[in-house]
């Protein structure tokens, strides 16, 4: 080995580890120029919070369709949607709704009138239950069956399904059992059924009376039951702070993520599982 490189040896040795150094800032720089950098661990949450998280735009397609979807349950439970009803509809959107908002529920519940389904979606009654004034909507689906020639029996029974599955306590209850009882207008056939939709009724009056107990009061504050629910989903308490709301959504987002499976009837439950789980982070953070 030539003299030269012996003697420079002891100086090469010591200005290794700065080597090192520059060369990987170095090496990062390029990285960054080529847009290749790997992001830490806050830009991935943040990328993550901004793909999965849903807007408030969408936020509000969601509200709309839901409420479209109810409105035309109730329309079409006596077999026909009439000009009068569509007018009810109407005049209640404007009073209560934006102009956009009016003309997308509008939009939405002209769609759901031109199919044949009859069955309530629990995604649509979550609006409801964090609708501000779920009152003035109910009263809404009372006076749109009451149109027709009263409340038949199909209705007023969808009616009392609607408010049972949104849990409405016993004092909203019998408001709407007093208000709209004069309409009920059961047709023959309805009637041989009465004594049956009284007993269902009794019995959902015991289990109202049963859930005022539990929960004296409805929250009629800010804190809905949607976002009540929105909580549970998380499995936190309803006190829990943003920080906590953001890291408790982070976990299960990675735990239901439909890319930790093989199975495609696996990642179709945990795809559902994640909009559930997106949902209520929106619902909180929004």
């Amino acid at each position: 080995m030539p003299t030269f490189i012996l003697e420079s040896l002891p100086f090469i040795l010591m200005c290794l580890p700065f080597i090192v150094l520059v060369g990987g800032a170095i090496k990062n720089a390029i990285r960054k120029i080529n847009g290749t950098e790997p992001p830490d661990e806050s830009e991935e949450y943040a990328e993550s919070d901004k793909n999965t998280a849903f807007s408030q735009a969408e936020i509000r397609s969601h509200r709309n369709k839901g409420l479209a979807d109810i409105i035309g349950l109730v329309m079409k439970a006596d077999g026909t949607a009439s000009k009068a009803e569509l007018k009810v509809v109407s005049d209640y959107l404007k009073r209560h709704f934006s102009k956009q908002d009016y003309h997308e529920i509008m939009l939405n519940l002209k769609q759901c009138l031109k199919t044949n389904n009859t069955d309530i979606q629990t995604p649509s009654l979550i609006w409801i239950r964090g609708y501000t004034d779920s009152i003035a909507f109910m009263e809404l689906l009372f006076d749109i069956a009451k149109i027709s020639k009263g409340i038949n029996e199909a209705e007023w029974k969808l009616l009392f399904e609607i408010m049972n599955r949104t849990h409405f306590n016993r004092e909203d209850c019998n408001y709407f059992y007093r208000k709209y009882a004069p309409f009920y207008n059961p047709t023959e056939e309805d009637k041989s059924s009465h004594k049956k939709r009284k007993k269902s009724e009794n019995k959902y009056k015991k289990s109202s009376q049963n859930n005022s107990q539990n929960n004296s009061q409805r929250n009629t504050g800010t804190t809905s039951n949607a976002k009540e629910s929105a909580y549970r989903i998380l499995g936190l308490k309803t006190s829990a702070t943003p920080e906590e709301i953001k890291k408790a959504y982070r976990i299960l987002a990675k735990k239901y993520h439909p890319d930790t499976v093989q199975n495609e009837d696996m990642k179709k439950v945990l795809t559902e599982k994640l909009k559930e789980i997106n949902l209520a982070y929106s619902l909180l953070m929004k």
